[in-house]
């Protein structure tokens, strides 16, 4: 999820987002952390199918800070191991 208009558009949106890391750097207190989120993509596809609108913007959406994503993906990768099959 990269910076887009919608979030810019919410009054002082960036700044505000920006001054608890420019804080930190500072060596200040901040009023607040910086609300992010990232999600897992079978995540987000289970959320297009119960509904939630194709294009939406989940950091709007969620009302999150002002992100810039680096499209890497930082999970772990793991391989998937089914454990158990039952009839359920």
């Amino acid at each position: 999820m990269g910076l887009t208009v919608a979030h810019l558009s919410r009054a002082g949106a960036l700044n505000a987002s920006k001054e608890p890391i420019v804080a930190a750097i500072e060596h200040r207190e901040a009023d607040r952390v910086p609300f992010w989120e990232s999600y897992w993509g079978a995540t987000v596809s289970r959320w297009h199918r119960e509904g939630l609108a194709e294009g939406t913007d989940l950091g709007t959406h969620f009302g999150l800070d002002p992100t810039h994503d680096t499209g890497y993906d930082w999970s772990l990768q793991l391989p998937t191991e089914v454990v158990e099959e039952t009839d359920e």
